[in-house]
């Protein structure tokens, strides 16, 4: 008990790319899917699906950008610092809490002028709620081989079936593409009480 309380927090959330989006023009523009298990695996046609500012900024610390455009990756989080500096640090700049007792509290973090991430406050029927961090220290790295035959199998890499093309394909952007709306951007879990893996 003593090593993990040492060690803190650790938790996960797995990205995976949205085959039914099929022109990406690079991480930004790109839908994905997630989930911290592979049950609870979002919609992508309800849910959020654009990746926020840092994520983008953990990817290409990691130099896996490619490995991401193509199949997803695994977003790793601690709350204790890490030497390795593929981990960055995002520290809570805002907290807006729910008035209910089952309410979910938002904080914002951030990690230098433009790169933010939104953390959500887990509740579990299980186990005392966890506290957001003052600081969370995030890694992306490649998706394990399992998960990535898991989404093969149950179709998320599969494009549409009817192939429609967007309009923004056919017309010239005027340089700078649009951050996405706050609503379409995924939030980042907190911290639950228990270990967890997306394979179950």
């Amino acid at each position: 008990m003593r090593n993990i309380e040492r060690e803190g927090k650790y938790w996960t959330l797995t990205i995976l790319r949205n085959g039914k989006d099929e022109d990406p023009g690079g991480l930004e523009d790109s839908e994905f899917r997630f989930g911290r298990f592979n049950f609870e695996l979002s919609d992508s046609e309800t849910d959020a699906t654009r990746i926020p500012s840092g994520l983008m900024t953990a990817v290409g610390a990691s130099g896996i950008e490619e490995e991401a455009l193509e199949t997803g990756f695994v977003v790793e989080m601690r709350d204790r610092e890490q030497e390795d500096p593929r981990w960055v640090e995002f520290s809570s700049t805002a907290t807006v809490s729910d008035i209910s007792p089952w309410g979910r509290s938002r904080t914002l973090y951030s990690c230098g002028e433009c790169s933010t991430l939104e953390f959500i406050k887990i509740h579990s029927c299980s186990s005392r709620p966890a506290d957001l961090p003052r600081r969370i220290w995030v890694r992306a790295c490649e998706l394990p081989a399992p998960v990535v035959l898991w989404a093969m199998d149950n179709g998320v890499y599969d494009a549409d079936k009817s192939r429609q093309m967007r309009l923004d394909y056919w017309l010239d952007s005027p340089g700078q593409t649009p951050a996405p709306r706050d609503d379409k951007v995924i939030p980042m879990p907190g911290p639950i009480g228990r270990p967890y893996g997306f394979m179950g």
